[in-house]
């Protein structure tokens, strides 16, 4: 976490390691479920360390419309605010895949993409000190609280606490009837009944 309350979330991907879309997706909810319920954070500083990773088959291996539906999921359903995305690796391809990954997002969050070919100038963003040492800061290596965290996720309470959040629904029963009125500022209703939600 840093001065400002944004949390810092690191992402290593190794060369040919990379896992199905249904269980990034799924990894994902469970992130954005223990974030609601249990952290409090200004926003997220995302960080993909691609520096052992071949960016042509990480490319192809990334479905960006289902990119954009999980990034819809997390900003629109879970209200995370994504502050910053920092890619490292020191490959010229990164272009190409920066370049695809700003058509998927808003112009607002293409604006906050940025790339590093070296560790150096993401302390210009980053307080080396919050950085594990993996990237030479003082915090744990990226192993460790990976390690902790997939015993959270995989913990009896949090099990319980996940199948109890993704059971709930909407009642339809309380849905109003009456249809919208494009004249009356899209609120349902007449002059004659008012329905307010």
């Amino acid at each position: 976490m840093t001065k400002d309350h944004d949390r810092f979330y690191v992402v290593k991907i190794f060369d040919n390691e990379y896992p199905s879309l249904f269980d990034i997706y799924k990894y994902s909810i469970m992130i954005c479920e223990l974030l609601q319920a249990f952290d409090y954070n200004n926003s997220i500083i995302n960080v993909l360390d691609a520096r052992d990773c071949n960016i042509v088959a990480l490319a192809k291996a990334i479905n960006f419309v289902h990119f954009r539906q999980c990034m819809s999921i997390t900003m629109e359903g879970y209200k995370m605010r994504i502050k910053e995305f920092h890619f490292i690796t020191p490959s010229k391809a990164i272009d190409t895949l920066v370049t695809m990954f700003k058509q998927v997002l808003s112009p607002k969050l293409s604006q906050r993409i940025h790339v590093h070919k070296n560790l150096d100038t993401l302390y210009e963003y980053v307080p080396k000190e919050i950085c594990p040492k993996d990237f030479g800061g003082n915090e744990k290596s990226i192993k460790e609280p990976n390690d902790n965290l997939m015993d959270v996720l995989t913990s009896k309470e949090f099990t319980k606490y996940f199948n109890e959040s993704i059971s709930k629904k909407t009642n339809e029963e309380y849905r109003s009837v009456y249809e919208f009125n494009e004249q009356c500022m899209d609120m349902p209703g007449s002059f004659r009944r008012l329905t307010l939600d």
